[in-house]
C-alpha cells in the first residue's frame, strides 16, 4: 500500500487536495481541479484481493444461503425495471428489434444476477469479475461465461463490439478509473450505450451522516465522482447522449405511496446511487 502522487482522474498534484474524510487506512481528498473525491491510497493486487474478499465474496459467503437468494429476489424485479427501461430508451438495443442477437458486457457482475436477467431477455452475455467464488458461482451455477481477471478478460472483449456494457456499482473500486472507462468504451460497438451507477455524494444519506455514510466507510471504495466529472470525463472518451435516467420503481414490496417518494427523491438527484448512461458515436 503506498500512497498517490496525483489525482487519478486529471494528475492535479495530491497536495492540491483538500482532505476530507479519515478512515481506518487512509484519507479521501477532494481535488480542487476537477473535484473527485478519492482515496490516497493505492493497493497491491493481493490487498485488494484480500480486501474484497472481507468485505464481499469471502470463504464464509454462502452464495447459495438464504440472504444471497432474498439479495438475488430484490435484485432481479430492479434489473428487470432497468432493461425495461434500457430498451424504451434505446430500441436499437433490443434482443425482439429483428437484427443480430445483442450483446451485454457486465463488468463487475458478480454471482451473474444481471447477466441472467439479461440472457432471459434474450442477450448473448459476458460477465468479468474480480471474485474468484463469485466468478465461479456464475459459470458453475448460472452457467454464464464470465472471466475472472479484470485487467486480462477485458482486454479480451475490447474488439467484440457490445451493444450494451454495463458497470453497476463498480468504477468507485477503480484505482485507475480513467483507464477502467477507457477499456469499457473501447468495448462498445458504434452506437453502443455504456451504462454506469455509482455512488452519489449528494444523496440524502451523506447530507445527514456525513463521514458515516455507508459508501464513504467501506475501504473498498477509493473513488467518488460527482455528476459533472463523471460526465465530462464520459465526454473526453468520445460518448455523447450523456442521460441520468429517471425510472419507476424497481424495489420490492413498494406500493404506489412508496414508489411515488422514491422517484421525486431520483427526480431530485437525493438518492443513493447516480446512474448515467452515455452512447458512442455511430
Amino acid at each position: 500500500m503506498r500512497p498517490l502522487e496525483s489525482c487519478p482522474v486529471c494528475d492535479a498534484p495530491v497536495r492540491e487536495a483538500d482532505a476530507r474524510y479519515r478512515r481506518e487506512t487512509d484519507v479521501l481528498l477532494k481535488c480542487r481541479r476537477c473535484g473527485l473525491l478519492y482515496a490516497n491510497v493505492r493497493r497491491s493486487a493481493g490487498e485488494l484481493a484480500e480486501l474484497y474478499a472481507t468485505h464481499y465474496y469471502g470463504p464464509g459467503d454462502e452464495l447459495e444461503g438464504p440472504a444471497r437468494a432474498l439479495e438475488r429476489k430484490r435484485n432481479r424485479i430492479l434489473y428487470r425495471t432497468v432493461l425495461r427501461d434500457l430498451v424504451d430508451r434505446y430500441p436499437h438495443v433490443d434482443p425482439d428489434s429483428g437484427g443480430p442477437r445483442p450483446r451485454v458486457l457486465d463488468y463487475g457482475c458478480g454471482p451473474g444476477y444481471f447477466l441472467a436477467e439479461c440472457r432471459e431477455l434474450g442477450f448473448e452475455t459476458v460477465g468479468i469479475e474480480l471474485s474468484a467464488p463469485a466468478a465461479r458461482y456464475a459459470r458453475e451455477q448460472m452457467v454464464l461465461d464470465v472471466r475472472e481477471s479484470p485487467d486480462e478478460g477485458l482486454d479480451s472483449v475490447s474488439s467484440e463490439g457490445f451493444v450494451l456494457v454495463t458497470a453497476w456499482s463498480v468504477i468507485e473500486h477503480a484505482q485507475d478509473p480513467r483507464k477502467l472507462l477507457t477499456g469499457l468504451v473501447a468495448a462498445l460497438a458504434p452506437g453502443g450505450v455504456l451504462c454506469l451507477t455509482v455512488p452519489n455524494v449528494h444523496c440524502w444519506g451523506r447530507l445527514l451522516q456525513g463521514g458515516r455514510w455507508f459508501n464513504l466507510r467501506n475501504p473498498t471504495h477509493v473513488i467518488f465522482f460527482q455528476r459533472s466529472g463523471l460526465s465530462g470525463l464520459l465526454r473526453e472518451l468520445g460518448l455523447e447522449g450523456i442521460t441520468r435516467p429517471i425510472f419507476w420503481g424497481g424495489r420490492p414490496g413498494f406500493g404506489p405511496l412508496a414508489n411515488l417518494a422514491q422517484y421525486l427523491v431520483r427526480l431530485a438527484g437525493l438518492g443513493s446511487e447516480l446512474r448515467l448512461y452515455a452512447r458512442k458515436p455511430e
